[in-house]
């Protein structure tokens, strides 16, 4: 191909796989680079030339800097005073976005730097690229559809700073319909929902009310043990599909189901709809380059061209903002609700609830379900409720260095592993051990399989970087085949086939069993060592008393230091690290005194004990009471 002439094509979706190969078939020549790895080895299998993605770029994944500049114009942007604008009834209708907004730029930067590099070394002449197949639902918060067309978004950007001609494969009809079609069944099934919970809604209320009224946005899994003790207490419940979850809990807990909107009237949607225009007409008011873009650069990038589409899709939602906080304060006010527990108070429209609920004077509570990183400038150092139910003492040590006052913070454990206090029935185990096939005379071992979640932080992983770390883990399989080994990606059918596919499970050998979705705490019982990649696992096994290895490669992570001190875990950053460790594990000794120690750190340390079911009940009747005394 003629250097002047190069043209370079794109690729970061499986689905764009078909157009490429259309366009190569009908004799077009491109210089092909795919955003992520699995492209790149179906790229390989399918005989496509192709410029593999680290020999022309190197990613920012893991650099202190970057991430620290995302994460601080998460937390600000929003309350700079050009977006004061931004507000209702003294509510920042920016700050549920801190989490979306913190993942949107971090690939944002990540995207500007890698194709920003890409370009730089071919030096094309022009640039093909899709846009993103994905479907987007309407219901979806206003960052994802941005967030999913960031790597077109960027190379559109870049390619017009750089004078190149640019390409835009547009959506073939056949997704677009495919994702239209997916969209009225969801209509239908919500339709359905909504008039089965106004039909239970009607019966359950001719029940007679109760002392303590919880409104809350859990799942019913989580909440069922101490709601189930409570018949002083009636719950509204905001997923209205739990209704299916709890059966006969409905009548019992004398539960109705409410969506947010479901107490705004067409005056508040008329309002709603007005303070949205004057939302809009300040934010085009600030021009294409505001004194607040000089905020959004860092290290010669700039990440305002691409994100300021994506802040106009936040500020243009401004109307489901308004109308959540309106109608929220009707419904407690219908409900007579007296206690709010979120799950998760720092982020989307929990957040917006803890607002109101602070605002009424209705006590507020975050239940814990994962552990927070430990840097006081992560969006979660952020306690939006004015009480976090959690884990156990530790968790207190640590918001009190976010500024948090320790009585804010009660130490509760966490009901949904009051279970894990009695052991699982060995015809459970054995039933799970036969369909894995599992010999009961081997060791084995549970390999927890990075979370494929792009960003720069270091609980999520490019495809590359999880590629890095999935080689490390099949390296230590192939290195002790004396073990069986059990491999847990996260469940879900998000990427499924980059866990899946035959080339990933065959770098582990014959000895190593899929396990993506089977109960995770059957797993960790049939398991003589764990490897975590995350703390939900590694909090998991802890409290079954194994042994844990974490791994953790990327450098910026030491939260997990002061466990790993007090001899409570081992954390490996290499894979030379892993090996050790595991080989040292394989004594019976050295397990069993890891795992003593282990077990002081978390009686000292956590509340897992199985009665956090009790002091959950006991705290609820006492902040319900003293609101009643005031």
């Amino acid at each position: 191909m003629n250097e002047s002439k190069k043209h370079l094509f794109i690729i970061y979706e499986l689905e764009h796989l078909p157009v490429l190969e259309k366009r190569l078939a009908a004799g077009e020549k491109f210089e092909v680079v795919a955003l992520d790895w699995e492209i790149e080895l179906e790229l390989k299998n399918r005989g496509i030339p192709h410029v593999p993605l680290r020999q022309v770029a190197k990613s920012p994944e893991g650099e202190r800097g970057p991430v620290e500049f995302t994460r601080k114009l998460a937390r600000t942007w929003y309350r700079k005073k050009e977006f004061a604008f931004f507000a209702h009834d003294g509510i920042l209708l920016g700050e549920p976005y801190e989490m979306p907004f913190l993942y949107y730029f971090q690939m944002l930067y990540y995207h500007l730097s890698v194709i920003g590099q890409v370009l730089e070394r071919l030096r094309p002449s022009r640039v093909v690229i899709p846009e993103s197949f994905r479907y987007v639902p309407k219901t979806a918060l206003p960052t994802e559809a941005p967030f999913v067309q960031i790597p077109f978004a960027v190379a559109r950007h870049l390619a017009q700073m750089c004078g190149l001609e640019c390409e835009v494969i547009e959506v073939p009809a056949t997704y677009r319909h495919r994702g239209e079609r997916q969209a009225i069944v969801r209509g239908i099934k919500e339709r359905l929902v909504r008039a089965v919970t106004v039909v239970v809604n009607a019966a359950v209320s001719l029940r007679r009310p109760r002392a303590i009224r919880l409104f809350a946005t859990d799942p019913w899994s989580r909440i069922a043990p101490f709601v189930r003790a409570m018949p002083d207490l009636e719950v509204v419940m905001s997923r209205r599909r739990e209704i299916w979850s709890m059966k006969g809990d409905v009548w019992r807990s004398r539960a109705r189901f409410h969506h947010r909107l479901d107490f705004a009237d067409a005056r508040e949607r008329t309002i709603a709809h007005e303070k949205t225009r004057e939302f809009i007409r300040a934010f085009e008011a600030l021009g294409e380059r505001p004194e607040v873009a000089k905020a959004f650069v860092y290290n010669g990038i700039s990440l305002w061209k691409v994100a300021r589409e994506a802040l106009k899709a936040v500020i243009a939602s401004g109307e489901d903002m308004v109308h959540t906080i309106e109608s929220t304060k009707r419904l407690f006010s219908r409900r007579r609700i007296n206690c709010v527990l979120l799950f998760t108070s720092v982020k989307g429209y929990n957040n917006i609830i803890a607002r109101v609920a602070e605002q009424a004077g209705i006590p507020c509570i975050d239940l814990q379900h994962a552990l927070a990183p430990m840097d006081l400038n992560h969006p979660y150092s952020r306690l939006s409720a004015h009480y976090l139910a959690s884990y156990g003492p530790h968790m207190a040590k640590q918001y009190e260095t976010f500024g948090v006052d320790a009585s804010r913070i009660i130490p509760i454990g966490s009901p949904r592993f009051d279970a894990y206090a009695t052991p699982l029935p060995e015809v459970e185990q054995a039933a799970l051990r036969k369909k894995l096939g599992l010999h009961s005379s081997a060791p084995t071992a549970l390999l927890g399989i990075p979370f494929l979640f792009p960003q720069l932080d270091y609980y999520g992983f490019t495809s590359y970087t999880a590629r890095d770390i999935i080689e490390d883990l099949a390296f230590l399989a192939r290195e002790n085949k004396n073990v069986q080994y059990l491999l847990r990606p996260k469940p879900g059918k998000d990427r499924y086939s980059f866990y899946n596919r035959k080339e990933t499970l065959d770098l582990f050998g014959p000895d190593a069993h899929m396990a993506q979705f089977d109960n995770l705490r059957a797993l960790i019982e049939l398991s003589t060592i764990v490897v975590s990649m995350n703390s939900t696992l590694l909090l998991e096994t802890l409290i079954l008393h194994r042994p844990v290895i974490l791994y953790l490669p990327l450098t910026l992570d030491h939260d997990f230091d002061a466990w790993e001190t007090a001899g409570a875990l081992r954390i490996a950053r290499d894979r030379t690290d892993l090996m050790r460790h595991f080989q040292e594990l394989s004594s019976l000794e050295v397990r069993q005194k890891q795992v003593r120690r282990a077990d002081e750190f978390m009686k000292e340390q956590f509340c897992f004990d199985g009665q956090s079911k009790d002091r959950m009940t006991a705290f609820l009747r006492k902040i319900v009471a003293e609101r009643q005394r005031r």
